[in-house]
């Protein structure tokens, strides 16, 4: 299940990628001081962190104390689809405008419901929509010559 959701996100990754190069980069990435430390957990945060496995746990001590923060600001669905994403992936939605985040968030969303119940925006996931290769035609969609005649013309014996 995870793979699936995984495999799906490499389509919002895609997206993501060209929302952030579509927007004038900031200025500097760089911190100038030290790194903002994470906001202490509200009980309910400790309680739901306490509850999670051992590598979510590690995956999210991982993060920078900003995306922490940033985490905690997220509906269940976003946290959960949130630890699907790869840390560069994470990185790029934490970077983006509050209006840049609403559109990635709508996205991978949708396409996280979709790797739940199988299927893509556009139908099975299967074939290139499935595995984020969307430059592979399907099958249906090959250009490669076939022992088939066009029509109107028969195949010499």
């Amino acid at each position: 299940m995870l793979k699936s959701i995984m495999t799906s996100l490499a389509l919002a990754s895609s997206l993501l990628a060209i929302q952030a190069a579509a927007q004038t980069p900031p200025a500097s990435t760089t911190p100038t001081t030290a790194p903002a430390a994470a906001m202490p957990m509200t009980p309910e945060q400790k309680t739901a962190y306490g509850a999670w496995p051992a590598d979510r746990k590690a995956k999210f001590d991982a993060l920078p104390a900003e995306q922490q923060t940033y985490f905690w600001t997220l509906t269940p669905t976003q946290q959960d689809a949130w630890f699907a994403l790869s840390a560069q992936q994470q990185a790029q939605v934490y970077g983006m405008t509050p209006e840049q985040r609403t559109a990635a968030w709508t996205s991978i969303e949708s396409q996280v419901a979709a790797a739940k119940a199988g299927t893509t925006a556009t139908g099975p996931a299967s074939g290139a929509a499935a595995t984020g290769t969307a430059a592979e035609p399907a099958a249906s969609d090959s250009t490669a010559p076939t022992d088939t005649p066009p029509p109107g013309k028969h195949k010499k014996k």
